[in-house]
């Protein structure tokens, strides 16, 4: 329940953005010059060129109304959310870095904004927007952007150059979109390795109580939630953890990015045997065959020892 009432009121939240850009864009409120502060103030004058750009103060992770397209590397990245059949093109934009251990993450990195840098009309616009640490990685908030007509996103770290107007909405077979995983130390599987299975309840809701729900099976019946689970296998100390980077799906392949991630030789961790897996809710599929892809990225800390490719099928039946 907790989990329907945080979707709707994200959706709530969409929708009045929506409606404020379409409407400060008609009514031409929105000051370019104050853009670059993060300010805006009201304006005589009609400046409906301009586009509308306003924070939304949240990553929006929880964001399960479509799929963002994501430009950058697997350890940093831009994704964009193209909204569907909005009278005035409308967009989400929002930025995340991964860290191999989270007490990376300095406190600095948090009171200094992310700029997003757009150019329209031939004008720089800079956006700083806030950041939140989660997890293993550092987030910006999410950022509303409504506007008619080219706007460039650029990022020179990333070799970020696109057009946002040239975006079109990501497209699924998917009978619902939503990604949600799950973390554990202690998976009661001893094996190393992909597996591919369903749920009977849904990671968003459970955490890490979710691996009791999970069946490994190859045949999946259609009203069920498909789960990949990602496990390391017994371990005989604590460090040892699985981070989903990257999570999407395009002519029945599902590919997923995750990292093995192991403690660095010198490190203290605590001395109990661990199982590391992370579970990956991909939704309720209709009928057919599928295939999973899963890009393993071992690492020693934050050093790359290798990758692996490791692939498996499974059939959906209603």
């Amino acid at each position: 329940m907790r989990g329907l009432l945080a979707a709707l009121f994200l959706f709530l939240i969409v929708v009045c953005l929506i409606g404020i850009g379409v409407a400060l864009e008609l009514l031409g409120l929105f000051n370019l010059d104050n853009l670059g502060s993060g300010g805006s103030e009201m304006k005589e004058e009609k400046t409906a060129d301009y586009p509308v750009i306003v924070g939304v103060g949240d990553p929006l992770r929880d964001f399960r109304f479509g799929e963002w397209r994501g430009f950058g590397s697997r350890s940093m990245m831009i994704e964009v959310y193209v909204f569907p059949n909005a009278s005035t093109r409308s967009y989400l934009i929002r930025s995340w870095r991964f860290f191999a251990c989270p007490c990376r993450i300095k406190d600095e990195f948090l009171k200094e904004p992310y700029n997003f840098t757009f150019i329209v009309n031939g004008r720089e616009i800079v956006y700083p927007a806030k950041r939140f640490r989660i997890s293993f990685y550092l987030y910006t908030e999410a950022v509303f952007i409504s506007y008619n007509g080219s706007i460039r996103l650029i990022d020179e770290e990333l070799g970020v150059d696109i057009d946002l107007s040239e975006l079109s909405p990501m497209r699924t077979g998917k009978e619902e979109s939503e990604y949600c995983w799950a973390y554990t130390n202690f998976y009661s599987d001893l094996q190393s390795g992909v597996f591919v299975g369903y749920i009977d309840k849904s990671a968003c809701e459970m955490g890490k109580e979710v691996f009791e729900y999970f069946h490994e099976r190859d045949i999946i019946p259609r009203d069920k939630i498909v789960a990949v689970v990602l496990a390391m296998g017994q371990k005989n100390t604590g460090g040892y953890f699985v981070a989903v980077e990257d999570v999407g799906i395009s002519d029945g392949v599902i590919h997923i990015n995750a990292s093995f991630v192991s403690p660095p030789p010198e490190s203290m961790v605590i001395q109990i045997v661990t199982r590391p897996a992370a579970l990956v809710e991909l939704g309720k599929f209709a009928p057919g065959e599928y295939r999973v892809i899963a890009r393993i990225t071992y690492r020693t800390g934050e050093k790359i020892e290798s990758t692996s490719i490791k692939e498996v099928s499974f059939v959906v039946k209603g």
